[in-house]
């Protein structure tokens, strides 16, 4: 059995980039929400093309979850504590938190919270 994690976009653009810090976490059951989803698809048109980008698209979006109000409420605390993180972030680090499933990033914002696995 895989173990499951929420990823940040920066954790999945690591995984595509081939990072060999990140390599441990290919057999792991992806969590995200539509936000990281725009995240990624908006990566792909800066950095490759239109069709690699919608192939992310369609292959990732089999791993979003529905956020709600709680994470809404959740994520807008989070970032009222520290402006630098991005609201998809919060709203991840808050659905993580519901899901009761460790968040993985390379963000130093999160490096400290609790249920987060950072990668340096």
């Amino acid at each position: 059995m895989t173990t499951k994690l929420f990823f940040d976009t920066y954790a999945l653009i690591e995984i595509l980039e081939q990072n060999p810090k990140f390599q441990k976490y290919l057999e792991t059951q992806v969590v995200i929400t539509n936000l990281n989803l725009f995240e990624l698809y908006f990566y792909g048109l800066r950095t490759t093309t239109s069709k690699q980008a919608h192939k992310w698209l369609v292959d990732f979006s089999q791993f979003t979850v529905v956020f709600d109000k709680w994470e809404i409420a959740n994520g807008a605390s989070l970032k009222m504590k520290n402006k630098q993180c991005s609201m998809a972030d919060c709203i991840g680090y808050a659905t993580a938190q519901r899901l009761g499933i460790p968040f993985l990033t390379g963000d130093k914002a999160f490096e400290k919270l609790p249920g987060v696995e950072f990668v340096r």
